[in-house]
């Protein structure tokens, strides 16, 4: 098979057709596994039924568990992350003690970044750890959640509270899979390639600047669009991740906007009335940058929910704040661009600044007179 497109922290990252790329790949790592476990999304199988059919045909041994995260018939932002619960890992991990599988076994994990989160922990903590690869649907995993090792899932409304480091054994990334996506999904993905874009590239976040109509309409994105950014995105992510995978330093960088951004996810989550994980970053990128530009607001305001946010009560918000895992002694620490690419700031945000940054967001999105 081909040499993979990207590799992160050891983990080889291919983007193109399963059947180039996954099938291949498990042909070539067959005989290390004892059996291989599918863990998929049941809405992501139908645009990846061509590979599976063709993986269940050649494999005897497999075991496949479909979770259904998006119960409505219809697309409702933030409606999967309500699933990234242990509950919800109890029945993944039933599942693998009744397929018996033992240490060596390889779970496949295809879906978006919930699945991808839960999928990772579950493998990550099945008998002290067995290997697992991503498939991930969805523009926001490829570009961000299947990629550095990072698992998870949340915990009494705390986002992301309860996790691990472990690197998967590979990621697939089809970019097919964004032709199945609503286009506030595909919004949502975007928001993570603008934060790699003002972390690590100027040049990719000039492009952003420069093509609203990307941000508006992203359903009308051509395939070269897509793989061009995907690439631009994934390499801002490879560099840092492979520079330090256990989040000792620079990878911190990657946390730019989720300071205040799950904070607002965590609250609106709380409520019942969920919004993107995307809209929620591209808020607090808004609120974490010092001295946002008139540039920067036109960008991240083309990503932000529908939905007023002055509606969400400033203090809920900070109390869901005080969980993030960058705090370091109780202060709570954004992580924000330098001058420079690849450049790290961080700032210890009193209840008083934080509150100040806030309003004036708002202020900008002319949502506070």
């Amino acid at each position: 098979m081909s040499a993979p497109d990207f590799v992160v922290a050891g983990s080889p990252i291919w983007l193109g057709p399963l059947d180039q790329t996954l099938l291949p790949w498990i042909e070539t790592h067959r005989t290390a596994y004892s059996a291989l476990f599918l863990l998929a999304d049941a809405k992501a199988v139908p645009a990846g039924q061509a590979a599976l059919q063709a993986l269940a045909q050649r494999e005897s041994n497999l075991h496949p568990c479909r979770l259904d995260l998006s119960p409505s018939p219809t697309y409702q932002p933030g409606d999967a992350e309500a699933s990234k619960t242990l509950a919800v890992c109890e029945r993944v991990w039933k599942a693998m003690v009744d397929a018996q599988l033992d240490r060596r076994a390889l779970v496949l994990v295809l879906g978006g970044g919930v699945l991808g989160d839960l999928g990772g922990f579950c493998a990550a903590t099945y008998k002290r750890g067995i290997d697992f690869v991503q498939i991930p649907t969805t523009l926001l995993a490829m570009t961000d959640a299947a990629l550095g090792g990072k698992v998870g899932i949340n915990f009494h409304d705390i986002k992301n509270v309860l996790g691990a480091f472990r690197q998967p054994a590979a990621v697939f990334a089809d970019p097919a899979f964004l032709n199945t996506l609503h286009p506030r999904e595909l919004r949502s993905g975007l928001a993570e390639v603008v934060k790699h874009a003002y972390i690590g590239s100027p040049e990719l976040l000039q492009e952003l600047q420069e093509n609203h109509h990307l941000l508006k309409a992203p359903e009308e994105a051509s395939a070269e669009t897509w793989n061009r950014l995907l690439r631009r995105s994934i390499a801002v992510k490879a560099r840092i991740v492979s520079e330090d995978p256990l989040e000792g330093g620079l990878r911190a960088l990657l946390n730019f906007g989720h300071t205040f951004g799950h904070g607002l996810e965590s609250y609106f989550l709380s409520i019942g009335k969920p919004i993107t994980h995307g809209e929620a970053i591209a808020m607090g990128m808004l609120c974490e940058l010092d001295d946002p530009t008139p540039a920067d607001v036109a960008l991240l305001r083309l990503l932000l929910p529908p939905a007023p946010l002055a509606q969400a009560p400033w203090l809920r918000v900070w109390e869901r704040m005080q969980h993030d895992k960058k705090n370091e002694h109780r202060q709570i620490i954004a992580a924000t661009p330098g001058d420079a690419p690849f450049a790290l700031r961080k700032t210890a945000l009193s209840p008083q600044e934080a509150q100040r940054r806030w309003q004036r967001c708002l202020r900008l999105l002319g949502e506070l007179q």
